[in-house]
């Protein structure tokens, strides 16, 4: 699905900035990007180099998101980051944890094209930038996962964006990080039943340390497995009650493993 496709989706609810749908007598809440989901509240400054894939992603609706590079031309992103998006300005900036700061480059994008507005399924897309990106200490890809890969509960990953640190502020100017634990997926029944029934989430506790917040959906949940010399994208920030402000509810992300094989078949030809 391109932008075009996505911005006629778009449009016939523009005016509602949640997305409210019922499946088994629960309410699913999708918080869309005039309202974005998910940023890093109670999490620390990014140093260079902490995180490389990390990328701001220009041209959307807000100016509010963020994606994950896993090789030269591929950025995976959230779907709901797209809507409203304009073409002719989309794009990333990567190489600096200074928002607005990093080297800029125009994008092309694919969304995922069973993405759904209400529920917030799929909520996956690929960005494809105009020229390659060239890699150096601040500026690395990300492994994608198998295909089907599922993170077990109690596994510790890193989250990270440029949002708001607290539900009253504003986006942050300098990339935060912090560390995030995988709950089962069942805990997010509650805030996204039909994502949990698909099976295309990851669910996060929201007990963890840092948690996420208005701001830069999009975002990586990242996890280094124990000798390995660069981290996996295991999640994209989609969903979930802003700043973690009730401990007992989760975030939804976007589990990566269930999509790899459509990443691979929409990279850059």
């Amino acid at each position: 699905m391109n932008i075009r496709s996505i911005n006629r989706r778009f449009l016939r609810v523009r005016g509602r900035s949640v997305f409210i749908a019922a499946a088994s007598a629960a309410a699913a809440v999708f918080i869309a990007p005039c309202v974005p989901a998910d940023a890093i509240a109670d999490g620390h400054p990014a140093a260079s180099g902490e995180v490389p894939s990390v990328v701001q992603i220009t041209g959307t609706l807000e100016g509010a998101c963020s994606g994950t590079i896993v090789d030269a031309s591929t950025i995976v992103t959230a779907a709901h980051c797209l809507m409203g998006a304009d073409e002719s300005t989309l794009g990333i900036r990567y190489g600096s944890t200074i928002s607005g700061a990093g080297t800029p480059v125009a994008a092309v994008a694919t969304v995922h094209e069973q993405f759904n507005l209400v529920v917030g399924a799929y909520d996956i897309a690929v960005l494809r930038p105009a020229h390659p990106i060239p890699f150096d200490a601040n500026v690395q890809p990300a492994d994608l996962p198998p295909q089907n890969h599922d993170p077990v509960p109690g596994t510790v990953g890193v989250i990270a964006g440029w949002g708001a640190t607290q539900i009253t502020s504003l986006p942050s100017p300098t990339l935060q990080v912090g560390d995030a634990v995988v709950a089962a997926r069942h805990h997010c029944l509650v805030t996204s039943p039909v994502r949990v029934l698909i099976g295309d989430i990851v669910c996060l506790s929201g007990a963890s340390a840092s948690s996420p917040c208005q701001g830069d959906s999009g975002g990586p949940l990242l996890y280094t497995a124990p000798g390995a010399t660069r981290p996996t994208l295991i999640g994209i920030t989609s969903s979930g009650l802003p700043c973690g402000l009730n401990a007992s509810t989760p975030a939804a992300y976007t589990r990566v493993g269930y999509f790899t094989t459509w990443i691979q078949t929409h990279k850059q030809p």
